[in-house]
């Protein structure tokens, strides 16, 4: 879906009035809650994301409840970019949130699954990218140069690593 300037203009200002920007523990993320389900849903189309509820938002002091509201929520390397495309059309407020997530998203470790090298700097694609059962990327380089150095090491010691033909229990069971 291409986005319009004038959607654009329109998030900017929905964020700004009801929006919140954030990075909790590690997710860079934005979000808006509102009671009108339409207005979320708005939000939610144009960023591809889901609706998130009705949701309860307790009691006021008079013991009536108050009205359902909605969430609408983009996290990471998505909302990074919205961040980043949004920023010049905010408030001072809201871009200093916007600057102080996205220093700190900028700033922390990078997990595996971002990672495009291996600590050695071989790429993590095409040929090179090995991918085991449970999903894990290694580096095929780095895997071939340690089964190297083990065929070495067990070859130098006499110790034959995890594979054996059975004799090495049988001597020890004597």
């Amino acid at each position: 879906m291409s986005v319009t300037t004038r959607q654009i203009a329109w998030l900017a200002g929905f964020l700004e009035g009801e929006g919140y920007f954030g990075q909790p523990h590690n997710p860079l993320f934005f979000a808006a809650d509102s009671t009108d389900r339409d207005v979320i849903g708005q939000m939610a189309r144009l960023l591809g994301v889901k609706v998130y509820g009705p949701y309860t938002n307790g009691t006021s002091k008079n013991g009536t409840p108050h009205k359902l509201k909605y969430r609408a929520q983009v996290n990471g390397k998505t909302a990074a970019g919205w961040m980043m495309t949004l920023y010049p059309l905010l408030g001072t407020r809201r871009r200093e949130q916007v600057a102080s997530c996205l220093h700190a998203w900028r700033e922390r470790p990078i997990f595996r699954g971002d990672r495009t090298c291996c600590p050695k700097g071989h790429p993590l694609s095409g040929e090179n990218l090995y991918v085991n059962r449970r999903g894990q990327r290694s580096c095929r380089q780095c895997q071939s140069r340690s089964a190297r150095l083990e065929r070495k090491l067990a070859e130098q010691t006499g110790i034959a690593g995890n594979k054996t033909d059975g004799t090495e229990c049988a001597a020890a069971s004597k």
